[in-house]
């Protein structure tokens, strides 16, 4: 249905509450859609509502913050103290702050949507041969990741110390590059960002037992892999 017709006064009252913000969205025959616009018929007849097919729910989600509170309600589930670093300036590098015991974490999350893992974009290790994880300088250093996938529907968890996230997306670019310049192509100069292979993290999924022990050190991940460019 992309247009309907009104008369002035039910158009007036919908302007009302469109500005007013208490109506952003039609429904007919139980499918949403959104008012794209409303304005005057340009021959001065009937008004006309212009309406488009309603945004996705899952499309206006953030989908960082919904994984940040997913892991946060598995490691309170597990017994971990949680605290919040996202309202903290200089925390670039973490998400969460865990401590259950002696043991206490600077956790950073990787959420998709979608069944792959992601680890970031390529370009400042493809170019510069910078770290995936730490890369902001900051006192607060990230010490274990939790990638979470498909976290709008049956999230699956993979758990790492940093060092291990650290290697495995390095090897990861570092083996898809190479194959994308024996074909003669490169992603090199853009911000693109490669699903991890299902294989490399079956070690991972649900590997919270990585977890244990302290792991407050705070010396950044070595690069155990070097840039493209170091080859």
């Amino acid at each position: 249905m992309p247009q309907g017709f009104i008369s002035e006064s039910a158009l007036a009252d919908l302007r009302d509450a469109l500005a007013s913000g208490r109506l952003t969205t039609m429904t007919f025959d139980e499918h949403p859609f959104e008012i794209a616009s409303i304005d005057r018929a340009a021959d001065g007849g009937a008004a006309v509502i212009r309406i488009a097919p309603a945004t996705p729910i899952a499309a206006r989600i953030d989908t960082g913050r919904i994984g940040e509170v997913l892991v946060e309600l598995e490691l309170l589930r597990q017994g971990w103290h949680i605290s919040r670093l996202d309202s903290t300036t200089f925390a670039a590098n973490g998400d969460l702050i865990a401590v259950r015991g002696n043991a206490m974490h600077v956790v950073q999350v990787k959420a998709t949507k979608e069944p792959a893992v992601y680890f970031g974009t390529t370009a400042p290790f493809l170019k510069d041969g910078k770290p995936f994880f730490n890369r902001a300088p900051s006192p607060i250093r990230a010490t274990a990741l939790v990638a979470v996938a498909e976290s709008l529907g049956q999230p699956k968890y993979f758990v790492f110390s940093i060092a291990q996230a650290e290697a495995l997306a390095q090897s990861e670019v570092t083996a898809y590059h190479q194959k994308l310049l024996s074909m003669g192509k490169s992603f090199e100069k853009g911000q693109c960002k490669i699903p991890v292979a299902s294989a490399s993290l079956a070690p991972f999924r649900d590997a919270w037992h990585l977890l244990d022990g302290d792991q407050t050190s705070t010396s950044p991940a070595s690069n155990s892999a070097a840039s493209p460019r170091q080859r």
